[in-house]
């Protein structure tokens, strides 16, 4: 579920004194607004100029999906890595519409029933051109984990930002985000440690204009059944929305019964060709294995081994198989 929660604050206000007769008053700035996030841009700040007049502040930008944002990416990114408490971290994550990111608990053979912080794993800030203006867009993902008591479990979070003059950002939708505990994991067709979610940059329609890539993958991973499902998904800018115009299945697996392997398995793989738009190459094949000869006859699937190869084509909304 989506949370936006934006907050837009205004800067230092100066205010010029004109006294008759009085050659010596001078600009008197009022005092600072110490509420405002330490993220904040300081240089949209109006500032004298050589004429001695004071230029007009950049107006704010219309944004789609609320207020626009006025902040220094860099400086978020270290108020969030050095943030030590959870009401603070949420609050560096609202502000980019994040949901928040809960403590975890102590493990049960720890004797403690004190929460244990969320750890940050990573935070990346990925330079995008999403819409023909080098490198002005960006991508904030960030991982962290906690202990739910049991096991580990992963939180992503992931929102692409669209650069705005004045040093303004505008927010597009949807943001990506997954709070995935040990059990919802995938447990066939992942390395172990991989992140459920990632997301970069590739040129699919042009040649100097960014699409997104996302990868994501879940499952089942407590008793005796398994499971892992991997998609990937590309997707477009459009109008400060993310439009998503392809997605196409990795892997698939499933089974029942310990300690039995999944007797059948789905691999795709996508490959891109030719000019822009690209051609995508996509490919499934269905991998039969041997069952055990002990495997109960309940946990036994019907499986025909196969290979199929679709073309798909840029139709001018999404792709589409030709």
């Amino acid at each position: 579920m989506l949370t936006t929660q934006q907050r837009f604050r205004a800067g230092p206000i100066l205010a010029l004194a004109v006294v008759t007769g009085c050659g010596a008053c001078a600009p008197v700035q009022a005092p600072p607004d110490n509420s405002h996030s330490p993220a904040r841009r300081p240089k949209n700040t109006a500032a004298p100029q050589g004429n001695g007049l004071v230029e007009a502040r950049v107006a704010p930008p219309h944004c789609r999906n609320g207020p626009p944002l006025e902040l220094e990416l860099e400086r978020w990114s270290a108020a969030l890595r050095s943030s030590k408490s959870a009401s603070r971290r949420n609050q560096l994550l609202a502000e980019l519409g994040l949901d928040p990111v809960p403590d975890g608990m102590q493990s049960e053979d720890s004797g403690s029933e004190s929460a244990a912080p969320a750890e940050l794993d990573s935070l990346e800030l990925i330079d995008l051109t999403l819409r023909g203006d080098p490198g002005r867009d960006r991508a904030v993902v960030i991982r962290y984990s906690s202990d739910d008591g049991r096991a580990s479990v992963d939180h992503l979070r992931a929102r692409v930002l669209l650069g705005r003059e004045g040093g303004y950002w505008c927010r597009a939708e949807p943001a990506f985000q997954v709070d995935q505990r040990y059990a919802e994991r995938a447990c066939l067709g992942v390395e172990s440690g991989s992140a459920p979610l990632t997301l970069r940059p590739l040129r699919l329609l042009e040649p100097a204009r960014d699409a997104l890539e996302l990868k994501t993958h879940h499952g089942e991973c407590d008793g005796c059944g398994r499971s892992g499902t991997h998609m990937l998904e590309f997707y477009v800018e459009r109008n400060e929305e993310l439009v998503q115009v392809f997605q196409h299945t990795l892997y698939h697996a499933t089974y029942s019964g310990c300690p039995f392997p999944p007797v059948k398995e789905t691999r795709g793989s996508v490959r891109l060709g030719g000019g822009f738009p690209k051609e995508i190459l996509a490919t499934t094949e269905v991998i039969c294995s041997e069952p055990d000869a002990d495997l109960p006859k309940q946990y036994r699937q019907a499986c025909t081994a196969e290979k199929r190869e679709s073309r798909h084509h840029w139709s001018g909304q999404a792709y589409a198989a030709q």
